[in-house]
C-alpha cells in the first residue's frame, strides 16, 4: 500500500466513523486535543496523523488502528453497539431497582399509603432521562429525539398523577407544545449535520 492509498483509507474511514458517532469534525478534533482543520485535512486525504493520533482516533471509535487504515469498506462494531445497548438496559434496570426498594421499604412505613405506585410512576421520567444521557453518548440523533420525546410524556403522566392539579390538562398542552418545539430542534440539528 502507498501513501496515496493509505491517505485515501484514512479518509474514508474517519469520515465513516466519525459519522457514525455523530460527531463533528469540531468535536472530534476537541476529543483529541487538535483543531477541526486538521481533522478536516485527514478527512480530504491531504495528510495523516502521526502514530499517537491514530492511535487516540481508533480508542475513541472503539476499533483497531487497523480498522482505521484498512481499505476495506469500514464495518459496523456490532460488539460495541450490543455493549452500548446492555450498558443502558442495566443502567435503567437499576433506576427501576430502585424505584421497587422504595416501595418495598414505603410499604413497609406507611403501610396504608394509596400513592405507593409513584415510585414506579416516577421511573419512568428517571429511566427517560438515563436513556437520554447514553443517547447522547452514543447514539443517533433519531433516538435522542425519541429519548427527549418519551421524557415529555412520562414527566406529565407524572405530574398529573403525583398531583390533583384543577386544570391538568394545561400540563398535557404544555407537553404537547415542547413535543412541537423538540421536532423541530431535531430537524434543525439533522440539517446541521448534514
Amino acid at each position: 500500500m502507498n501513501e496515496n492509498e493509505l491517505k485515501q483509507n484514512l479518509s474514508r474511514n474517519l469520515t465513516f466513523y466519525r459519522k457514525r458517532l455523530g460527531l463533528t469534525q469540531s468535536a472530534l478534533a476537541e476529543k483529541i486535543a487538535y483543531t477541526d482543520k486538521s481533522v478536516s485535512k485527514w478527512e480530504r486525504g491531504e495528510g495523516i496523523p502521526d502514530a499517537l493520533v491514530l492511535a487516540r482516533l481508533a480508542a475513541i471509535f472503539e476499533i483497531s488502528v487497523d480498522d482505521l487504515l484498512a481499505s476495506a469498506t469500514p464495518k459496523r462494531n456490532v460488539a460495541v453497539g450490543k455493549k452500548h445497548v446492555i450498558i443502558g438496559l442495566l443502567a435503567v434496570g437499576l433506576v427501576w431497582l430502585v424505584a421497587a426498594i422504595t416501595y418495598f421499604v414505603l410499604g413497609l412505613c406507611l403501610p396504608t399509603s394509596d400513592k405507593l405506585y409513584l415510585c414506579f410512576v416516577i421511573a419512568l421520567p428517571v429511566s427517560a432521562i438515563v436513556t437520554l444521557v447514553f443517547a447522547v453518548l452514543w447514539w443517533t440523533l433519531l433516538i435522542q429525539g425519541l429519548s427527549v420525546t418519551v421524557l415529555l410524556w412520562t414527566l406529565a403522566l407524572s405530574l398529573n398523577c403525583a398531583f390533583e392539579i384543577e386544570h391538568m390538562s394545561y400540563v398535557y398542552i404544555v407537553a404537547a407544545v415542547m413535543q412541537v418545539l423538540t421536532i423541530l430542534w431535531f430537524v434543525l440539528m439533522r440539517l446541521r449535520k448534514k
